[in-house]
């Protein structure tokens, strides 16, 4: 049993979740103790095993073990998991369990690392080796280190140094095939799109990925966020967001037809215009979730034309729901509102809202508009007769009466 394929494959998934499975692996187990190698070694026979401690006695102990049931595969060192970087070698796998606590500094190799990002007294070259030695272990220890990655990729494209000692070592990253297949692995296994996308960036400054295959990758990621049977708003802001510069429109050639609203923003934020009409009338439903879909997606693609206003504005009128009425109205404040006959909408609306909130959703929307355009005397008389008073004093209503020029 603790030999069966079957329950190594599924450990395989567990811990590699988009890698092929693979026995054959090299493992360091730091801090082995008397038994914890051998065992390993003993369950995991294609594995070569490394055992690594400062006791003399655990190492007799597992070396023992080693003889005893013939594991050719495990190799011993007394070496402390400090100076682990004297091995020279990369790893599948790092178990150290009932170890770190031991430690006089747990966080010293942590900090070591740190302080080489900024270390003055390394050259551009030796900085560049050592982000090289980074990115070749475990990428969960990668992982720790994104937000410096990021900063050095970011300030070595921005260079003046193109001294060939630098030059060459940035090329040997770029060439590091075992590096990068770790890392696209680990870009294609996490399920967390906005870490994907960073780790996408990240590939294509160190040389991964070209421009090219930066795109792929990141329609990859959409097509991924797509594939949600439920989207939400938040799902919006990241394509719309990710798609700014419109170099991904190509993508939603791969999509499946929108069932939804949501379905239907992403499609919108991709390009695809048959979708506007959709969501422009989202904007005055009931539903609270397509609402909040409908004004992220306009704030990316705003109000365009006149008649488009008037339309939400209209619909805005005829809606029964007052929470969904104030949604809609904070969605358009968010425009500045010119078009004579959506701000009459508006003003025939304020004496009609049932609550204190769309009237003050109403005025939000009338105080960032072109007064120009506005029946002004007859506005301020329908504000001052038709308001409700707030219990909380002064309101947005009295800030727009007092805009509007009305006399105390």
């Amino acid at each position: 049993m603790w030999q069966d394929e079957n329950i190594h494959r599924a450990e395989h998934h567990l811990l590699w979740p988009g890698q092929e499975y693979r026995a054959e692996l090299d493992v360091l187990v730091a801090g082995c103790g008397t038994w914890q190698a051998a065992k390993y070694a003993l369950c995991h026979p294609a594995a070569h095993v490394v055992a690594i401690d400062i006791s003399p006695a655990s190492l007799w102990y597992t070396s023992e073990l080693a003889k005893k049931y013939d594991l050719n595969n495990l190799q011993m060192q007394e070496l402390p998991v400090e100076n682990v970087s004297d091995l020279d070698q990369q790893f599948d796998l790092i178990m150290c369990t009932g170890v770190l606590h031991h430690l006089a500094d747990p966080d010293a190799g942590f900090r070591r690392d740190v302080c080489r990002f900024q270390d003055e007294r390394l050259s551009p070259a030796a900085r560049a080796q050592f982000v090289h030695a980074l990115l070749r272990r475990d990428m969960a220890e990668v992982r720790l280190f994104l937000d410096r990655l990021e900063r050095y990729a970011a300030a070595v494209a921005q260079r003046d140094d193109d001294s060939p000692g630098l030059t060459s070592e940035l090329a040997a990253i770029a060439d590091d095939g075992t590096a990068r297949d770790r890392f696209v692995a680990f870009m294609h296994a996490t399920d967390d799109t906005t870490l994907s996308v960073r780790l996408i960036d990240l590939a294509q400054k160190l040389g991964w990925l070209s421009a090219d295959e930066r795109l792929a990758e990141l329609g990859r990621v959409v097509s991924g966020r797509y594939a949600h049977p439920v989207l939400t708003a938040a799902d919006v802001d990241f394509v719309c967001k990710l798609n700014a510069s419109h170099a991904l429109d190509h993508t939603r050639d791969g999509l499946g037809e929108a069932d939804d609203v949501g379905h239907a923003a992403i499609r919108a934020c991709l390009g695809d215009v048959a979708q506007r009409p959709r969501l422009l009338a989202a904007l005055t439903s009931p539903g609270e979730a397509d609402v909040q879909i409908a004004q992220v997606y306009l704030q990316y693609q705003p109000l365009a034309d006149a008649d488009e206003v008037r339309d939400v504005t209209s619909g805005i009128g005829r809606m029964s729901d007052a929470g969904a009425q104030v949604r809609a109205l904070d969605a358009l404040a968010d425009h500045r509102v010119a078009d004579r006959e959506a701000l009459e909408n508006l003003a025939r609306l304020f004496p009609l809202a049932r609550t204190i909130d769309v009237q003050r959703a109403i005025a939000g929307v009338l105080i960032r508009a072109d007064f120009e355009a506005i029946d002004t005397p007859q506005l301020v008389r329908t504000l001052r007769e038709h308001r409700f008073r707030s219990r909380d004093g002064r309101d947005l209503i009295d800030v727009l009466i007092d805009r509007l020029g009305s006399p105390a």
